[in-house]
């Protein structure tokens, strides 16, 4: 272990009420770590010795708060030579002689960012072993001084990240600018700090526990971000490719503090996405032809001192249709939206020879657009040879929205649709129903980037990967989770912790049944039978697998195999809480539900164990033992196995 002058060191805060509790967490979340830090403050049994000698990994001891039981517990650590403790100046100032065990003093602003510099050098004065500066971002200008630090006085004892959700690009661009630890939460839905992120994300998706350390930082500047797969599909193909790069997603009402300070924070690239793409074009002063003539720049770099600006969307976006046409001579095509990919795809489009109309909400923009290119602006009879969405409609979390007329749908008709998130929009639902050829906006989105990251870095990055990356993000980020297994496996009380955590709407699809019929199950069994409770089941888990929910399913929910097929199609992922028939048995003893065959319940449930197993086993893409722990360690187990 190293925490001056090596790479930075990855470090999970457990941050939990009870000891026994902490140290569960402890030890799934030390396998993905170098250091775990244990908060006392919040613990109501706080035992230093035990977790000192109990932590998988060396243990950071820290107690905030004041007056004498902070200092007494960190001098107990001290005492059961803890690796460190994480003191503020007050507190330090009254530790005495610390042995062996190293000191991070640390300073917290919880309203602002001041002058750091002068902070840094009050901690120093003390004589610590690290400094830890950490201030609170109100707006880009915050997360730049942060970065300013590290990079201007950064010599392996500097700890810096910025507070608040305005400060989680500075957290992450921390790695790459030499801070000495790097800290995530040991668990989803524990921070201990605003802005905190959670360790399987700082590794899986970002890739921090590589060495970064002088590394490209590119970012993604955009107004609202939540939504994106671009960080996680670039950083795991970056891995992958030995790029020793890091894509850090940056929210920002306007683009210019940043792109201003491009050089000074040692930025490599910048991604720019709705709404800035055209903002971004005026303050980029060196422009690429696509950029140019499209009024819009979604790609920023340095050429010697100045920024350069390209439009990737455009040479990107027709990429992806030549997988479904052979050519764009001749062709109708129909565009809804006017902004940046819009403007992209209009001029992509009549540059081949294609006969393009315009659409937008702002009827003077879209008629601006057309004329640009001697298109047409306004509604259309057609019929179009192909059907673009340019707008965010129908994009995550308004799933349920479209901007295209099912009327222009027909059978033959290629469409494409800009937003990739759900990877199928309903737009490109409805064009599939009617017998059209699409293209979703995923393909555009990998060869867009490709070119990106080729313009910033010169490498080659294959778009069928980035593909591949990028779906699977999405199922990670906004995919159903569905548990299952037998009644009693404890599925709807770990699901409610799993959705709690992750911060998703949770449904029971027993309790939805019942719902929505207005009775019990055992009332519906008793006045339909089995088959009639299947029928409702299986229209009731195909109304309630939504994206971002999670769902608990009825034990014999996967006896039909058309359930299966639904999961499978709604990308969920799904994980078996298993345990034996004997303690299945236990838990539902007194259960009300009807018997599902004519056996004693004791072998009704191994006859139904022994049967169902092989299903859970087909369709579950991880199983987790849910007999030998309470319900909060089965979510830690499910968090961990999902990779959250």
């Amino acid at each position: 272990m190293e925490a001056d002058g090596g790479r930075p060191l990855l470090c999970a805060t457990v941050f939990e009420r009870t000891l026994s509790r902490a140290l569960e967490v402890a030890v799934t979340a030390g396998r993905w770590c170098d250091l775990l830090e244990f908060r006392l403050d919040p613990l109501a049994d706080p035992d230093p010795e035990r977790i000192v000698a109990d932590s998988p990994r060396p243990a950071i001891l820290t107690c905030r708060g004041e007056g004498d039981r902070p200092v007494d517990l960190l001098r107990a650590a001290v005492r059961a030579g803890a690796a460190f403790v994480d003191a503020e100046p007050e507190q330090a100032a009254r530790l005495g002689d610390l042995g062996r065990t190293r000191l991070i003093l640390s300073w917290h602003d919880f309203e602002t960012t001041p002058d750091l510099s002068r902070v840094l050098d009050r901690l120093l004065a003390e004589g610590p072993d690290l400094v830890k500066v950490v201030p609170t971002a109100r707006g880009p200008g915050d997360v730049i001084a942060v970065l300013r630090l590290l990079r201007e006085r950064g010599d392996g004892r500097l700890v810096a990240h910025p507070m608040g959700e305005a400060g989680v690009p500075g957290r992450l661009l921390a790695a790459v600018h030499g801070s000495a630890i790097l800290y995530g939460s040991a668990r989803a839905g524990a921070g201990a700090a605003p802005g905190q992120i959670p360790l399987r994300r700082l590794t899986d998706d970002y890739g921090l526990d590589r060495d970064l350390r002088g590394g490209a930082a590119l970012v993604l500047l955009g107004g609202r971000l939540s939504h994106s797969v671009s960080p996680a599909m670039m950083n795991r193909c970056f891995r992958t490719a030995g790029l020793r790069a890091l894509y850090v997603p940056w929210e920002v009402e306007d683009p210019e503090p940043v792109l201003a300070a491009f050089r000074e924070i040692g930025l490599a690239g910048a991604a720019v996405t709705i709404p800035h793409k055209e903002r971004a074009a005026a303050l980029v002063p060196v422009l690429a032809p696509d950029a140019a003539r499209t009024g819009a720049v979604n790609t920023v770099w340095l050429e010697g001192d100045r920024l350069a600006g390209d439009n990737t969307d455009l040479p990107g976006a027709l990429d992806a249709l030549r997988t479904a046409l052979d050519g764009f001579a001749g062709l109708s095509a129909i565009v809804f939206g006017a902004g940046g990919a819009g403007r992209a795809l209009v001029h992509g489009l009549a540059g081949e020879g294609a006969r393009v109309r315009v659409l937008d909400l702002d009827a003077g923009r879209a008629s601006r657009l057309a004329a640009e290119v001697g298109g047409e602006a306004g509604p259309g009879s057609g019929p179009f040879d192909l059907v673009v969405n340019c707008t965010p409609a129908g994009q995550a979390p308004d799933t349920d929205a479209s901007a295209v007329p099912s009327q222009l749908l027909r059978p033959g008709t290629v469409v494409f649709d800009a937003v990739y998130n759900p990877p199928e929009t309903r737009f490109l639902r409805e064009a599939r129903a009617a017998g059209c050829r699409t293209v979703p906006g995923m393909a555009m989105l990998a060869r867009q980037g490709a070119r990106q990251v080729h313009r910033w870095l010169g490498a080659h990055l294959d778009p069928v990967a980035l593909h591949a990356e990028g779906l699977a993000a999405l199922r990670r980020g906004s995919g159903p989770i569905v548990l299952v297994g037998m009644r009693g496996a404890g599925k709807t009380v770990v699901g409610r912790i799993v959705a709690a955590r992750l911060s998703r709407p949770f449904t029971d699809l027993d309790r939805a049944i019942e719902d929505r019929a207005g009775s019990t199950i055992p009332e519906i069994f008793a006045r339909e039978g089995e088959a009639g409770f299947r029928a409702r089941e299986a229209s009731e888990l195909a109304e309630c697998l939504r994206d971002r929910t999670v769902l608990a399913l009825g034990g014999g929910t996967l006896d039909r195999p058309a359930a299966a097929t639904l999961l499978r199609d709604r990308g969920a992922r799904v994980v078996w809480l298993r345990a034996p028939a004997a303690v299945l048995s236990a838990r539902i003893r007194d259960s009300d539900r009807p018997p599902l065959t004519g056996l004693p319940p004791d072998r009704e449930v191994e006859a139904l164990l022994a049967r169902r197993t092989p299903v859970y086993e087909t369709v579950a893409e991880e199983s987790v033992d849910a007999a030998v722990a309470g319900p909060e360690a089965v979510a830690d187990r499910v968090l961990d196995a999902l990779g959250y």
